[in-house]
């Protein structure tokens, strides 16, 4: 049985089990307090209402919250911060409504972790806003007190977890030395401009392209110099993209580049872009990404595509050799 969960958790994305723990455990609580109020006049109508939906929602939510966009998930979670908001709102102890407001800080944390900064920002937002005019409905005293510690703490760790989730995001999917997107990046790029392309009915290439003779500098100069050359070009290179364009660098001396909206012909004028922007040698192969294919069967086919590029280019400076 234990392995079993572990494995149906295993399967749901962070972020919908996360926030599906949210609910159950806040709808838990609710059904606690309203068995063992903490005062005569709590509406323990209300907060046993609410916590069976939150229990619900919380199952509904790792039974089919893997189908949720991004923005649907952000949608689930403002909700369920308006509804927090209705308990806090009825809460009759100061207690109660600190106790019920600390609700908000778990939603802000998730916020951080999981949203891109700006939905961060805007759930932050979202939590200030909603947490103010409930407490403030309370008519509790000592309340301002309250929204100030809580909605200060959702936001603080809001914005805190946000930059870094963000800047680890960005390692994640760039490559450090060049600054360019590493493989992953790349895929996920790619995949997004697949999508694209497939509702606009455009075409999508895809061109593996590595330097001639990168080898020969290490050797020759040192890997200071073939990094800095790596730099360089990395540099000059992204100066020259366009928004449907994206470039990575695969690892070592090889790079890559989607296009979307440009077929083999479209594909050969961004990379003689390419070869104006630097006067390093490479070799390239070039394949239209079709619909329905994987992205790896088209790196697959466009790394074929290289390789006989590079050894047409060998034959070619063998034969040159023999004529000198």
């Amino acid at each position: 049985m234990k392995r079993r969960l572990e494995r149906w958790l295993r399967r749901l994305p962070a972020p919908v089990w996360a926030l599906g723990l949210i609910y159950g455990v806040g709808g838990a609580m609710c059904l606690f307090a309203a068995a063992f109020p903490i005062s005569k006049t709590a509406p323990t109508t209300l907060a046993t209402v609410l916590g069976g939906f939150l229990l619900c929602a919380s199952f509904a939510l790792l039974r089919f919250g893997g189908r949720l966009s991004t923005r649907g998930l952000q949608a689930t979670a403002i909700f369920g911060t308006l509804i927090n908001s209705v308990l806090v709102a009825n809460c009759t102890t100061d207690y109660g409504g600190a106790l019920n407001s600390f609700a908000y800080i778990w939603i802000g944390i998730y916020a951080g972790q999981f949203f891109e900064q700006r939905a961060a920002r805007l759930q932050a937002a979202v939590v200030v806003v909603a947490s103010g005019v409930s407490l403030y409905l309370s008519g509790l005293p000592g309340m301002f007190t309250a929204w100030a510690m809580v909605a200060g703490s959702s936001v603080l760790a809001t914005e805190a977890l946000a930059r870094l989730n963000t800047r680890l995001r960005a390692q994640l999917v760039t490559d450090a030395l060049t600054g360019l997107l590493n493989r992953s990046g790349f895929v996920a790029a790619a995949e997004r401009m697949r999508s694209v392309a497939d509702r606009n009915e455009l075409p999508v290439s895809i061109a593996l392209i590595d330097l001639d003779g990168f080898k020969q500098i290490n050797d020759r100069l040192g890997h200071a110099a073939g990094d800095e050359l790596l730099v360089e070009l990395g540099r000059d290179w992204r100066a020259e993209l366009r928004g449907s364009e994206v470039l990575a660098r695969f690892g070592g001396d090889e790079f890559a580049l989607a296009l979307v909206g440009a077929g083999r012909r479209g594909a050969e004028d961004a990379l003689n872009r390419l070869r104006l922007a630097s006067p390093v040698d490479w070799s390239v192969g070039v394949v239209v990404w079709r619909r329905g294919e994987s992205l790896d069967r088209a790196i697959a086919a466009a790394d074929e595509e290289l390789y006989r590029a590079k050894r047409d280019s060998r034959e070619l400076r063998a034969a040159s050799t023999l004529v000198a």
